[in-house]
């Protein structure tokens, strides 16, 4: 029994599994983009695990000399106090480990030595250029032939927009390249491939901002390491026109409405104020929330609560989550705390690059380390317009790139630092990291792809394929998540809708309650979408038509839906429309008048529409005077000015089409 658990307990075989879990977070995050509480959890909780064996397996712990490992270590404390003075404790307590994941994992890696940190790096290099080229792949699946997968033309699932997508791919090529740089055989040409893959999927996905960061980073890496990128200059070329040939694809076969490179570089010169004053006006807003938190700041991940309360008209396009600044945002949830910690993290990894290159040291060494600190570097200059920081697969990718690096850029003959717990709190560790590790939980793309279908063929009316793709993304352990579970409360509205007269009130009760049941699931999973507490609000107003005890709860579920997102129009307009059917006028038009300075032009019908209607409503009572109302109006002007102008560009763009043919 002491031989089998010495062997169980091997180091070998425990930093092996601890990659696999690796692999495994990094899977986790990407399914469903991280957006599902539970799947974040899970991802985490496998991470957490990762690490926690890694630490077990390098026991006495002890690291690289220098200050970043100490600052990281503080980042992620200083992070998790946020919690004791956040707005939001339970939002704070749900976003925080998508940073947590990036010390505690780079903390670990970094203690590994020799053949150990060889052996992680290979398992987790194996699994992680399985999932980059399954991801690279399925951005091509997407554009070629899945195109109502498309978000505004471009390809982003499953990340939130496709600069995250583009970032992500950004870290890998920057890895694959150190791979190919150092590495022989098979090993070398499956890097290369993988390179010429990335660069295909990026010209796909037409991030203006991944290519930036990325001609910038390659750009010093050149600088850096001159003799290896001649050295290596026909396989780059041959991978750069790999690229040259995606983008061109994407030129050649691009459906109407598909973005591409071209048309996103056009976009630049045509509409600046998207490109450039659409991220400076969330910058200029933003700076009003630190004036009211100076010190602590607001709490880790709250950024999208105080968001709406400083936004300005000239931002009509951002969804208000995030500020497209990572610096700037960790400043507001943060405190200045948070933001002199980052930099003693980024200038003690430029003085630390710096030192190594002057020492000296192996050939291979130096390489590695100048093509990962290029990779970084990239990630954190996306990070002055982007938020990479917050999208959990790439602090999953980030730690392992910075452990590596710290390695390589430590002079081998300088003892390492020892910490001061013995054995008994890394198997401490082991048992927190374990317990942590219990939220593992793993969907699949094929369930997320049913979900999509589902609510196109919902969109389309097709009540029974709905149904079947709803209960097929189930049937396939897919997992609920609170997006499924309010799709599938719309099968039983729907019924009481198609059947409403030919049903018995026991059976109406029986769909009212399973409907509310989901509704209820779906709110605990994800207590913040608004669109959730409107969907039970009418289903109050479905079940009050036959039972007028449930009518009451609508309002009080549209108010909280305002509360959470108060530029949330679906809500306002349904309350408003509620509150009007009971006779209470006066209040229905104080609703949509209080929503006038916090409406989205992002989705301009939906603005135009409720414009009108409140616009109106005030002209019938002589309320044309009012400040509010003379900006609404104004407001009103430019939202139709900008839906004249993508009219106008969809008619030059048909007409062009027309003329090619």
């Amino acid at each position: 029994m002491t031989q089998i658990s010495k062997k169980l307990l091997s180091p070998s075989l425990l930093i092996s599994i601890a990659a696999c879990l690796w692999v495994v977070a990094l899977v986790a995050s990407l399914a469903l983009g991280g957006d599902d509480i539970l799947m974040r959890m899970g991802a985490v909780g496998a991470a957490v695990l990762s690490a926690g064996l890694v630490l077990y397996a390098a026991r006495p712990v002890s690291w690289p000399s220098g200050i970043i490992m100490p600052a990281l270590a503080l980042s992620a404390v200083w992070v998790a106090a946020s919690v004791l003075w956040s707005d939001a404790r339970a939002i704070t307590i749900m976003m925080m480990p998508t940073f947590l994941v990036f010390p505690l994992l780079t903390i670990a890696v970094a203690a590994l030595r020799g053949d150990n940190l060889i052996r992680f790096i290979r398992v987790a290099g194996a699994g992680g250029f399985a999932v980059i080229a399954a991801l690279c792949v399925w951005a091509l699946v997407q554009y070629y032939a899945l195109p109502d997968m498309l978000v505004a033309g471009q390809v982003r699932e499953p990340f939130a927009n496709p600069n995250a997508y583009a970032s992500f791919l950004n870290c890998a090529i920057f890895a694959a390249l150190a791979v190919a740089f150092v590495a022989a055989g098979r090993v070398r040409i499956m890097a290369w491939g993988l390179i010429a893959l990335i660069l295909i999927a990026q010209a796909t996905i037409s991030s203006r901002g991944g290519l930036f960061v990325l001609i910038g980073g390659l750009a010093v890496l050149t600088v850096l390491e001159p003799r290896m990128m001649r050295a290596h200059i026909k396989p780059l070329l041959a991978c750069i026109g790999a690229g040259v040939l995606g983008l061109l694809a994407t030129l050649i076969f691009a459906q109407d409405g598909q973005a591409t490179m071209f048309s996103r570089m056009a976009n630049i010169a045509d509409h600046p104020d998207n490109f450039i004053l659409g991220r400076t006006a969330i910058w200029d807003a933003a700076v009003g929330i630190v004036a009211r938190y100076p010190i602590l700041g607001t709490g880790y991940g709250t950024f999208f609560l105080h968001y709406p309360y400083v936004r300005t008209p000239v931002d009509e396009w951002s969804g208000g989550f995030m500020a497209h600044n990572d610096y700037l945002q960790i400043l507001i949830e943060t405190g200045p705390v948070g933001v002199i910690v980052m930099a003693i993290i980024l200038a003690a990894a430029v003085m630390m690059m710096a030192r190594a290159r002057k020492i000296g040291g192996g050939d291979m060494r130096r390489v590695v380390a100048s093509v990962l600190f290029c990779g970084i570097g990239a990630l954190v200059a996306h990070a002055i317009f982007d938020f990479p920081f917050y999208t959990l697969p790439i602090m999953l990718v980030l730690p392992l790139m910075m452990a590596v690096w710290v390695v390589c850029v430590s002079p081998s003959n300088v003892q390492r630092r020892s910490v001061l717990f013995g054995h008994r709190y890394a198997d401490l560790a082991l048992v927190v990291a374990l317990v942590a590790g219990m939220g593992v939980w793993a969907q699949t793309m094929l369930g997320e792809r049913a979900l999509v279908t589902a609510e196109r063929l919902f969109q389309q009316d097709d009540v029974n394929g709905f149904a079947a793709k709803v209960n097929e993304g189930h049937s396939i352990g897919m997992g609920m998540n609170d997006r499924s579970y309010a799709m599938a409360a719309r099968i039983p509205m729907g019924i009481i809708v198609g059947k409403g007269s030919r049903i018995n009130d026991a059976e109406k009760q029986a769909l009212v309650a399973q409907a509310d049941n989901l509704l209820t699931a779906a709110q605990r999973h994800n207590p913040f979408r608004p669109g959730h507490y409107m969907q039970q609000a009418e289903l109050a107003v479905m079940a009050g038509a036959y039972w007028p005890s449930w009518m009451p709860d609508a309002e009080g579920l549209l108010r909280h839906a305002l509360i959470i997102d108060p530029r949330y129009l679906p809500a306002r307009t349904r309350l408003a429309a509620y509150l009007a059917q009971n006779k209470r006028g006066d209040e229905a038009y104080e609703v949509l008048k209080a929503g006038l300075d916090r409406v989205y032009l992002d989705r301009v019908g939906e603005a135009i529409e409720y414009y009108d209607d409140v616009l109106a409503m005030a002209d019938k009572r002589g309320d044309g005077d009012d400040p509010l109302i003379q900006r609404g109006r104004a407001e009103q002007k430019r939202a139709q000015a900008i839906r004249a102008r993508a009219i106008l560009k969809a008619q030059a763009w048909q007409g062009g089409e027309k003329a090619a043919e």
